[in-house]
C-alpha cells in the first residue's frame, strides 16, 4: 500500500489498463465510478432510511478532461430556514463538478471502480457533462420517474445506462414505523432507491481512500455501520439512533457516538486483523458499550415499548 501525501489510506488495487491518466499513482479513465461516505450523522440517517445496509452513500463520474481527472455528482444543499415545514422544501443545488483532488479531500471514505465490462467509457462521461451543462437540478424526493431531477445514485445509473450498462438494482425504503414517519412528513412517497452499491456490483475497484482512518478503521467503521442498521429492527426509533442538537444539527445519540469512537480507537491496532476478524471486534464492542442483541427478542417487542433502544440502554 502506498500512502499519498495526508492520507492514512491510499490504496491502489490496480484495474483502469486504459488509464487515461495517473493522479497521484491512481490509475484514471472516464467513465469510472466514485462513491464516498463521510461517516457523519446525515450519513447514518440516509443509510436507516433504506431497509437493506449499505457502505456508501454517495456517488459520481469521474471524466478526464484536457489531462485532468473531474468528478461529476449530484448534490443537494440544506439552505437555512425558519418553521416546521419539510427539510426537502429548502434542499437547493445539483449537478457539479469538481476536481479529483478536491473530492478526494472532502471526503471521509472513497472508492473508485471501473465501470462495468462492455459499457461504453466515453458515452458516460459525455452523458455526465451534458447533464451539468443543462444544470439539472438535484432531488430531493428520491423519484426516479422524472429525469429532470436527480440525486447523486439516480444520476450515476443514468449515465452508465448512456454508456450501455444494466440497470442497477434499487433497495425498498425501511419499513420500520419510525422511518415511515418521517418519510410522510419529508413527502418521499418512492418505494425504493438506486444505492451505490448496486453501481459497483460488477465493476473491478481501482482503489480505496481516507484522509485520516486507516484501512482497518475504514473497515472498522463499515462494520460499525452494518451493526446499527441490523440492530436497527422493525420495532426501532431512528431517535435511539440520533437526535438533533440546534448547535450540531442532525448528531448521534451519545451511546452511539462512544460505542463508534471506541471501535474507531481499537481498529487503530487491528492493522493484521482480517475483515472477519474486524467485524467480530465491532461486534464484540456493540455488546460491550450498547448491551447483548437478541434480534429474534427485540423483533417481538412492541414499538411503544419504553425499553425498545437500538441499544441495550432506554432513554
Amino acid at each position: 500500500m502506498a500512502v499519498g501525501p495526508a492520507f492514512s489510506t491510499w490504496q491502489v488495487d490496480g484495474g483502469a489498463t486504459d488509464a487515461t491518466v495517473r493522479y497521484e499513482g491512481i490509475p484514471v479513465h472516464t467513465g469510472q465510478i466514485i462513491v464516498s461516505e463521510q461517516g457523519s450523522a446525515n450519513s447514518m440517517f440516509l443509510s436507516l432510511l433504506v431497509a437493506e445496509n449499505h457502505p456508501y452513500v454517495h456517488s459520481g463520474i469521474i471524466v478526464v478532461e484536457n489531462g485532468s481527472p473531474w468528478v461529476y455528482e449530484a448534490n443537494g444543499r440544506m439552505q437555512p430556514s425558519l418553521g416546521s415545514s419539510p427539510l426537502t422544501h429548502h434542499v437547493t443545488g445539483g449537478m457539479r463538478r469538481i476536481g479529483l483532488g478536491t473530492f478526494l479531500a472532502q471526503n471521509r471514505f472513497i472508492a473508485i471502480y471501473d465501470p462495468p465490462p462492455g459499457t461504453d467509457a466515453e458515452l458516460i462521461g459525455r452523458f455526465a457533462q451534458d447533464s451539468y451543462m443543462a444544470g439539472l437540478p438535484f432531488d430531493p424526493y428520491f423519484d426516479r420517474s422524472d429525469p429532470s431531477k436527480v440525486y447523486c445514485s439516480e444520476f450515476t445509473a443514468l449515465a452508465l445506462a448512456a454508456g450501455g450498462a444494466p440497470p442497477p438494482r434499487t433497495s425498498p425504503m425501511n419499513a420500520n414505523a419510525s422511518v415511515g414517519v418521517i418519510l410522510d412528513w419529508l413527502e418521499i412517497t418512492t418505494p425504493d432507491i438506486i444505492p451505490p452499491a448496486s453501481l459497483i456490483a460488477n465493476a473491478t475497484r481501482v482503489g480505496v481512500f481516507s484522509r485520516r482512518d486507516s484501512p482497518a478503521q475504514m473497515e472498522a467503521y463499515f462494520a460499525v455501520k452494518a451493526e446499527l442498521h441490523r440492530r436497527f429492527t422493525p420495532d426501532q426509533k431512528l431517535g435511539n439512533v440520533l437526535h438533533f442538537s440546534p448547535v450540531r444539527g442532525l448528531a448521534y445519540q451519545p451511546e452511539v457516538e462512544a460505542f463508534m469512537a471506541a471501535a474507531n480507537k481499537a481498529a487503530a491496532g487491528w492493522a493484521d486483523l482480517s475483515p472477519a476478524e474486524i467485524d467480530d471486534g465491532v461486534r464484540a464492542l456493540a455488546n460491550e458499550r450498547l448491551g447483548p442483541f437478541d434480534a429474534s427478542r427485540v423483533a417481538q417487542r412492541t414499538a411503544g415499548a419504553e425499553d425498545v433502544v437500538i441499544a441495550g440502554v432506554p432513554h
